[in-house]
């Protein structure tokens, strides 16, 4: 199950300045210079971790600098081609600054694992480097968590990330993070990140909905008596607070519709 999110034109990739740091190093890499990695990139592709070995014996550099037109490193690669144990070995010969590095579409390779929803490969990678689970990624500045291909992931991404950066005082990560939760159905980890910072449920998301929002849209889902009360007691029990009023509100009109 994939964490989703609401589609919208802003969801598309938007283009780097010509001043952005990656794009000029990128421009500085001749083609001919990405061409001595062509054979190393398909090793990589198809797991072959015996000769992609022995290219970085020859070419030492080629294990951590870009080696594709996309700014991707041999990690990015092999994360995306999912193969662990070309993964494993890479991380290992890596320094843990080299795995801070970001393809041309502003992506870790954290962001890599969160996208292909491989859970080993994330705990390998957050291990050795913790910190990219705060680092952005992609067009709008999310961070893994938020990107996770499945429950699973955001679950285990969850558990090791500092909740303070889904704080409303960190932007629109901690609403981003609700509203994806709840269109996923992971009412757990929405729940959870609500209780936490109550004032998320009307904070605005990157495509400006609100969590109360996205669950008065979802309310068809609510058929599980266990989900139901789950809700049911949070709104409740923060009746008290004018600024939950919009969500009993919303609550009320569609309850009986269940």
């Amino acid at each position: 199950m994939e964490m989703k999110k609401k589609k919208k034109k802003s969801d598309a990739a938007q283009p780097r300045s010509a001043h952005d740091p990656v794009l000029k190093n990128m421009a500085g890499i001749k083609n001919s210079e990405l061409r001595k990695y062509v054979s190393f990139r398909q090793n990589l592709r198809n797991g072959n971790w015996s000769a992609a070995k022995q290219f970085i014996t020859s070419c030492p550099k080629a294990k951590s600098v870009i080696i594709s037109n996309t700014g991707s490193t041999a990690l990015h690669i092999a994360i995306l081609a999912g193969h662990w144990h070309v993964v494993k070995e890479l991380d290992n010969m890596l320094p843990t600054k080299k795995l801070e590095v970001k393809d041309k579409d502003d992506n870790t390779v954290l962001g890599y694992c969160a996208l292909v929803g491989n859970t080993k490969m994330a705990k390998c990678i957050v291990e050795k480097c913790p910190i990219l689970l705060e680092i952005a990624n992609g067009p709008h500045g999310l961070i893994p968590v938020h990107n996770s291909n499945s429950i699973a992931m955001a679950q285990y991404l969850l558990s090791k990330t500092d909740l303070k950066i889904l704080s409303p005082g960190k932007g629109s990560k901690g609403a981003t993070f609700v509203t994806r939760c709840i269109y996923s159905k992971a009412f757990d980890m929405a729940l959870y990140a609500l209780e936490k910072f109550p004032t998320l449920v009307t904070a605005l998301d990157i495509e400006n909905e609100s969590p109360v929002l996205a669950l008065a849209s979802m309310s068809f889902a609510y058929t599980s008596g266990n989900q139901l009360r789950l809700w049911t007691r949070w709104i409740y029990n923060c009746e008290s607070h004018s600024l939950f009023s919009t969500a009993i509100k919303l609550w009320t009109k569609f309850k009986d519709k269940l």
